[in-house]
């Protein structure tokens, strides 16, 4: 058995389905013998298989990991993309039943309470989306788990299309002053390279074709100028 964390990619529009597992080919093999099948309980990456084809669906191993980093690793990968980009319906890694099965009976009565009820792609209501947030609130990731995704990203690149969605997902959520005063002192004393300094232009070129952030920087300068003249 082979135990960590795994992502289906859409090799079209950059999403993925982020998942942890204790054997990697087991897991494969039943996410596409359920997506042939078309009664794969994520319902978007079922419409994604349906309208893409397999061809188009790769199973990636991210990582392995020991037993106890599953969830830690899972939420950290989850915590990466933004939701425009994930096709996983859930934002929290919690696999309670790891290592666990239930029992005849435990499973007669899940089954006998869920017949007739849609309960897959459901959207959860604010309350349990606040819970959520304020659980990963002051959680940090073990220097174990920084590693494997470290290790992960290596020699990994985001298609056009996954970089623009990413984009478009940050918008308009300005940055907390503890972040900007974090990232300020990490670039302290980092000199850029040429090629990074380009890729920053050709970055900053695709940003002002944007009217909405075209139109947010003139107002920002505006009231930049009219604070310097009071």
């Amino acid at each position: 058995m082979e135990i960590g964390i795994y992502g289906i990619f859409n090799q079209i529009n950059g999403r993925v389905y982020i998942g942890q597992t204790v054997d990697f080919a087991v897991r494969e093999k039943n996410h596409f013998t359920m997506l042939r099948g078309n009664r794969h309980p994520n319902n978007h990456l079922q419409r994604s298989f349906n309208k893409y084809g397999e061809a188009n669906l790769r199973f990636v191993v991210i990582c392995r990991c020991e037993i106890s980093e599953l969830v830690e690793l899972e939420q950290a990968w989850l915590d990466y993309y933004p939701p425009a980009m994930k096709y996983n319906q859930a934002d929290s890694a919690v696999n309670a039943m790891l290592g666990r099965t239930h029992t005849p009976e435990t499973r007669a009565v899940i089954s006998r309470k869920l017949k007739g009820k849609k309960h897959f792609g459901r959207v959860l209501p604010p309350e349990s989306i606040e819970k959520m947030r304020r659980a990963k609130l002051g959680k940090k990731m073990s220097a174990a788990a920084r590693r494997n995704m470290n290790i992960a990203f290596k020699g990994r690149k985001h298609s056009p299309a996954a970089i623009e969605k990413m984009r478009l997902a940050k918008l308009g959520k300005p940055r907390s002053a503890e972040t900007r005063a974090k990232i300020s002192a990490a670039k302290k004393g980092r000199a850029k390279t040429p090629e990074a300094k380009q890729r920053m232009r050709e970055a900053a070129q695709r940003r002002w074709t944007d009217p909405e952030y075209r139109k947010r920087m003139i107002e920002s300068r505006r009231a930049r100028a009219a604070i310097g003249k009071n």
